[in-house]
């Protein structure tokens, strides 16, 4: 039992930003041990869980727009989430934003069972 994480990230010569990360969380739930009885009807999807991660981003210090994509996998049940975002600015203080999520799986996965997909938009005011 134990946590692993292990990933590589590599910076372009213009700023973008390719990333890649793997998580073992062997913190998860557990039918053994002194747990409550709640806690041990879990179902088997949140025992130890294996994760891959990626992510391809802007330059983060360009100032007039930012965006990233981000994919991650639950390797034990096979969902899959999706994310987008991107931000433009559009006064010395003030960016827009929009996010858009997606989750592919069965309704049991992690990923396609806690949402399908989302949107969410919204402005940035910078104070200082």
């Amino acid at each position: 039992v134990g946590r692993w994480l292990t990933g590589a990230s590599y910076t372009a010569e213009g700023g973008h930003i390719l990333s890649a990360e793997y998580l073992f969380n062997g913190a998860g739930l557990s039918t053994t041990g002194d747990i409550s009885p709640l806690l041990q009807a879990a179902p088997p999807s949140l025992l130890n869980r294996h994760y891959l991660w990626a992510s391809v981003q802007s330059n983060p210090q360009a100032l007039a727009r930012y965006w990233r994509l981000e994919w991650r996998r639950n390797l034990d049940d096979r969902s899959t989430g999706w994310v987008l975002y991107g931000e433009k600015r559009l006064q010395a203080r003030l960016s827009g934003f929009a996010m858009l999520t997606l989750g592919e799986g069965g309704a049991g996965s992690e990923f396609g069972g806690l949402y399908r997909s989302g949107v969410t938009l919204g402005l940035k005011l910078y104070l200082l």
